[in-house]
């Protein structure tokens, strides 16, 4: 069964995010767990606070979607690389991985 969406639409400086700051403490208080998507003309710095604010209002995680480019913001600690793999798409053949230098090799 598909996850319900609910949708939050209006002009730019409306009050949508305050609005969503306010709805995800309110749904997780009633013991759902809310996850959330920003919706973006383009990235930059301006929409990726918007999304911080969504994750500091208790959203699980929340996406920044713009043309041809999504942005997945989850709060974590400091992951392994076989934990952050499990969040790629599982119709992946490879990942590339840069960094974690000292980190165990996978198999």
């Amino acid at each position: 069964m598909a996850v319900p969406v609910i949708s939050i639409v209006g002009n730019s400086k409306s009050g949508k995010t305050s609005l969503i700051e306010k709805l995800i403490p309110a749904l997780k208080k009633r013991g759902y767990r809310v996850g959330s998507i920003k919706h973006a003309r383009e990235i930059n710095m301006e929409t990726e606070k918007d999304n911080q604010r969504h994750l500091k209002a208790g959203s699980e995680a929340t996406v920044l979607a713009a043309p041809r480019q999504i942005i997945l913001f989850k709060p974590a600690e400091d992951l392994k690389i076989e934990e952050i793999r499990q969040i790629f798409d599982s119709n992946l053949d490879l990942i590339v991985c840069e960094g974690f230098k000292h980190a165990i090799c996978l198999k």
